[in-house]
């Protein structure tokens, strides 16, 4: 028998959760004050945020920088858009492990 071939048992590290406890009991931390005062700022900016994409849309020449600083605001207050994604598989997939042993003898 090599020293390889014998069945390791992993033991868990000291610290590991016990089964059936969770590791964050309290939840997600609630937001602080200074954060929800910035959504609240962000919020409060957006219709300025909006008239500056919409300006931009009507006038376009290289105003990226507005941009980037009005998609910003709005990002901030409401989040990033949820993109779609299509996660479908069509055809056959084929996969195959091969397992070679070398004698390193030879």
């Amino acid at each position: 028998m090599t020293a390889n071939s014998k069945k390791t048992v992993r033991k868990a590290p000291p610290k590991a959760f016990k089964p059936g406890v969770s590791g964050n009991p309290a939840g997600r931390p609630k937001k602080t004050v200074e954060e929800l005062d910035l959504i609240a700022a962000c919020k409060a900016k957006t219709p300025d945020a909006l008239a500056t994409i919409s300006d931009i849309m009507t006038n376009g020449e290289k105003e990226q920088t507005r941009l980037s600083a009005a998609l910003a605001i709005i990002e901030r207050a409401y989040g990033k858009p949820v993109q779609q994604v299509d996660a479908s598989i069509s055809g056959t997939v084929i996969s195959r492990i091969e397992r070679v042993i070398v004698d390193p003898k030879k």
